[in-house]
C-alpha cells in the first residue's frame, strides 16, 4: 500500500492523513495535531532520530519517554518485531502462531509499536494491518532455488528474515526483535550482528510438549 501511494505521489503534492508514523515515513513534513490544534512539526529526519512523534496519542507524549498508567507509572514504549512463520490466519499451522498472535496483540494493546514479520503464501510481499499491528508476510527462497529439504528451506528462510529485520530497523530503528527458537529463524540475523550493528534481540524457546 505504501509503495502505491509513493507511485500516485510522485510530482504532486500530498497530503496523507495517518495515525502511524511509519505511513508517513517519507514525507517532507509532518504536522501534529492534537483536539484540532497544530501539536508540533518537523522535518522527516528529525522525526526519526528523535522519535518524538508516537505514543499514546500519536503525539500526546514522546514514544521514547513513555506513557503513565492508571497508577502514575511512566511505562517505556517501544517498536518491537515478532518473527514468526505462522501467524494467523494464512499460516496458523501451531503453537507458536497463536503465541505470537496473542503476544503481538498483547504489546499492541499496551500502546507498544509491532509489526510482525511472517511467511506469505504466494511469491509476493504483503503488507498489511490487523488491528493495531502490522504483519509483514515475506515469500521463501522457492522462486530462486529448488528447496528440496528442510535445512535448505530454514538457512534460506533465515537469510531473507535478516534482510527485512535490518530493512525495517533501518526505518523505524526497533528497540528489540522477538524470534521463536524454531526452524532457524534468527540464524542468519544472529550470525550477522556486530558491536556496531546490534539489536537487542530475544530468543522464545518453545516446549515441544
Amino acid at each position: 500500500m505504501l509503495d502505491a501511494l509513493d507511485r500516485l505521489a510522485a510530482g504532486r503534492t500530498t497530503i496523507v492523513i495517518a495515525h502511524r508514523l511509519s505511513t508517513v515515513r517519507r514525507a517532507d513534513r509532518i504536522v501534529v495535531l492534537d483536539k484540532g490544534e497544530v501539536a508540533r512539526a518537523a522535518r522527516t529526519r528529525s522525526c526519526w532520530r528523535r522519535a518524538s512523534f508516537t505514543g499514546c496519542s500519536i503525539c500526546r507524549s514522546s514514544r521514547r519517554s513513555g506513557c503513565r498508567t492508571g497508577r502514575g507509572e511512566r511505562v517505556r514504549l517501544m517498536r518491537i518485531a515478532l518473527v514468526s512463520q505462522e501467524y494467523p490466519p494464512e499460516t496458523a499451522h501451531g503453537g507458536v502462531a497463536t503465541q505470537t498472535f496473542a503476544k503481538a496483540h498483547g504489546l499492541a494493546a499496551r500502546g507498544h509499536e509491532v509489526h510482525v514479520i511472517a511467511h506469505s503464501v504466494d511469491p509476493r510481499r504483503h503488507v498489511h494491518r490487523t488491528g493495531a499491528v502490522e504483519v509483514i508476510r515475506i515469500p521463501g527462497y522457492d522462486a530462486q532455488l529448488p528447496v528440496n529439504t528442510d535445512a535448505v528451506r530454514w538457512i534460506t528462510y533465515s537469510v531473507l528474515v535478516a534482510a527485512e529485520v535490518a530493512r525495517l530497523h533501518r526505518e523505524i530503528r526497533l528497540d528489540v526483535v522477538d524470534f521463536p527458537e524454531w526452524a532457524s529463524e534468527p540464524y542468519v540475523h544472529l550470525l550477522n550482528r556486530t558491536a556496531w550493528d546490534r539489536i537487542p534481540t530475544v530468543i522464545h524457546l518453545q516446549d515441544p510438549w
